[in-house]
């Protein structure tokens, strides 16, 4: 199984790796561009909700994360999601490549996929490792 950016899955129980899209071109895409705006609005949003309001954000995951979470955690993701204790700093910067997007604060990243209804969150919890290695997530799907 490989997940939205083209990595493997890790086993059960073991933080996932993301490696995010890469490009010579990277560009910080304004906070005026409407597919920008998006994506800091759904993750925005994503991270409110972790805490207070976990349909929500369970709402907010792509359909591939819900399924995956959910697979691991059959009490669902409402009542799992609190239990991950994901960070919850404002998110900061988006940067946007296409239908992908990364979301940074000061405790995490977020990586998200614009779909049909919208951007929905695809890793959460994610944290830079040294030397360039993909990023370590504590959620994330396929």
């Amino acid at each position: 199984m490989t997940s939205a950016f083209d990595i493997p899955m890790l086993a059960s129980g073991e933080a996932f790796a993301v490696d995010p899209p890469r490009t010579s071109r990277a560009v910080r895409i304004s906070l005026g561009a409407a597919s920008s705006r998006a994506a800091l609005a759904a993750a925005s949003e994503f991270v409110t909700a972790v805490g207070s309001d976990p349909d929500r954000a369970c709402a907010l995951l792509a359909p591939d994360t819900l399924e995956l979470l959910e697979s691991y955690r059959p009490e669902g993701c409402q009542e799992a999601l609190p239990t991950f204790d994901l960070p919850d700093a404002d998110v900061t910067q988006v940067q946007v490549w296409g239908d992908a997007a990364q979301a940074r604060s000061k405790q995490d990243t977020l990586f998200l996929r614009e779909l049909d209804d919208g951007w929905r969150v695809v890793a959460a919890g994610c944290q830079e490792q040294e030397g360039g290695e993909p990023f370590q997530c504590t959620i994330q799907g396929s």
